[in-house]
């Protein structure tokens, strides 16, 4: 009897701390009937086991017996067109996934509307939640082990409130077997501006539009040192999803993020937790597009980067056969934190993921596309997230020249046994059906600040690009910055005759 009165007792007390909780025993830990299985949820011991999770912790859980697919189903009344979250904390093993949807109806329940759905959790517990707006009046909740026979699917809460949460919750992001890829990512030519980093890889939190784009996000972490979560926040903000959601949200309770980048509207409350972590010394970059600062601090309190900025040096802006696409580089400060605002321009790019796409073909654009200048932009973001991270380095590459048939280039602030990782790649690289105008990478030693390689053979004559990164002994990158000589032609007209 006590038993089951200590059961009452904290079954109402999760129900009064929830403020508006609309399912009956959300916490699985009520049985007064003492029947064995969780009173408010329509079950069996056939389909679920009811175990207290730590001896004598009065905290219950239901777990799925295979074969069953459906657990346990709830009715519940919402009112048509508002909003609703969902929160469930489970844990999935040998092949179990968790699953939860609505069935709903204006009389009657009839249709389906997948709530949380895929989970996968490997033995560990995860919180997961999504906010929705109900579709019609009548519902009825069903929490599943979608592997039937396959493992275990354990629900230790399963919550349902109106109006969306105080708090950020990522939700896990779940592919089937079929559409998750058999290896690492592809590796793609590319210049390793900051692999590897110096101080270590960059914690980072970076927001997507949408997941498809995650590619772009790959495409940086191989050319800057990254230990980045990715959340896919959806057109208008309102997903927050993520591949690594358990991580993530680990991370994000511990402040453990360098910085933030955010190319994507996000919520107002990932946008008030991303602001309070800027505030505590968290760096944030806003790429405009799709990202919007005013989520986090007035515009107004940004300042255009001074041209001896380090952004503005990454790469020659006015050899950027895209340069129109970015109207400016902001810089500022939230609290403690430092924030950089990479505005694009809206009317002739768009920004789907971090790099920005021309919304119509642009002719002197098109006709300067002799060379990779993308590698451009993801130095630029690749800087931008250190900056903010980091602060500003002492090291800087002053420039490049040429002197005869060799490129010279100075550095300054360079700790002792630096060396200096250099790529040439000419204005005219592309060549269709040929090997394109770009060497391998060099690593050379930096002496008093200075370094130097000759051109290779046959090398065209034009403007050349100098690709450097600065490395300290241990090889970690210390700065990175993209420069410009011109190499004068071999052979010249020394005069022109027309005969009639």
């Amino acid at each position: 009897m006590m038993r089951q009165i200590l059961r009452l007792l904290a079954a109402l007390a999760g129900l009064a701390a929830s403020g508006g909780e609309l399912l009956t025993n959300p916490g699985f830990d009520l049985d007064a009937d003492g029947n064995g299985l969780p009173d408010g949820w329509n079950c069996s011991s056939g389909q679920v086991a009811w175990r207290e999770l730590a001896y004598m912790s009065h905290n219950y859980a239901v777990i799925s017996r295979p074969p069953t697919y459906v657990m346990a189903t709830q009715g519940v009344r919402l009112v048509k067109g508002k909003e609703y979250t969902v929160r469930v904390r489970c844990r999935t093993e040998g092949g179990g996934m968790a699953g939860v949807l609505i069935l709903h109806g204006e009389e009657r329940p009839h249709r389906e509307m997948s709530l949380l759905w895929n989970l996968r959790s490997d033995g560990e517990f995860l919180e997961q939640a999504r906010t929705f707006t109900a579709p019609n009046p009548v519902c009825q909740v069903y929490i599943y082990n979608l592997g039937r026979d396959k493992g275990k699917a354990t629900y230790d809460l399963v919550s349902l409130t109106e109006g969306r949460p105080d708090h950020t919750t990522i939700s896990q992001l779940s592919f089937r077997e079929i559409d998750r890829p058999l290896g690492g990512p592809v590796v793609t030519p590319h210049t390793a501006w900051a692999r590897p980093l110096a101080g270590g890889p960059l914690q980072a939190f970076i927001t997507l539009r949408n997941i498809r784009c995650l590619r772009e996000v790959v495409e940086l972490g191989q050319r800057i040192e990254l230990d980045a979560d990715v959340v896919h926040t959806g057109f208008r903000g309102g997903a927050c999803v993520s591949q690594t959601a358990t991580r993530a949200m680990e991370r994000l309770r511990a402040e453990s993020y360098e910085v933030y980048v955010v190319p994507s509207r996000v919520n107002e409350v990932l946008a008030k937790d991303i602001r309070e972590r800027v505030e505590a010394g968290a760096g944030l970059v806003v790429v405009e597009g799709f990202g919007q600062m005013a989520s986090f601090l007035d515009p107004k309190a940004l300042q255009p980067a001074a041209d001896d900025h380090p952004l503005r040096g990454v790469f020659p802006m006015d050899r950027m056969p895209e340069r129109v696409a970015l109207t400016d580089i902001e810089v500022g400060r939230l609290g403690k934190g430092r924030v950089v605002r990479l505005r694009f321009d809206y009317a002739l790019f768009r920004m789907w993921g971090l790099v920005p796409t021309p919304n119509a073909p642009q002719r002197e654009v098109y006709l300067s596309r002799q060379f990779s200048y993308w590698e451009w932009w993801y130095a630029l973001l690749a800087e931008s997230a250190r900056w903010a991270a980091r602060g500003e380095t002492k090291v800087k590459v002053v420039g490049a020249e040429l002197a005869g048939n060799e490129v010279r280039v100075r550095a300054s602030g360079a700790p002792t046994g630096s060396r200096l990782r250099v790529v040439l790649r000419s204005s005219r690289e592309i060549r269709w059906g040929e090997p394109g105008f770009v060497t391998s990478m060099r690593e050379i030693p930096l002496a008093d600040g200075r370094a130097s390689l000759a051109l290779p053979q046959g090398w065209p004559a034009g403007e050349t690009f100098v690709e450097t990164s600065v490395r300290n002994a241990e090889g970690g990158a210390l700065t990175w910055r993209a420069s410009s000589v011109t190499t004068p032609q071999t052979a010249r007209f020394a005069e022109l005759q027309v005969e009639e």
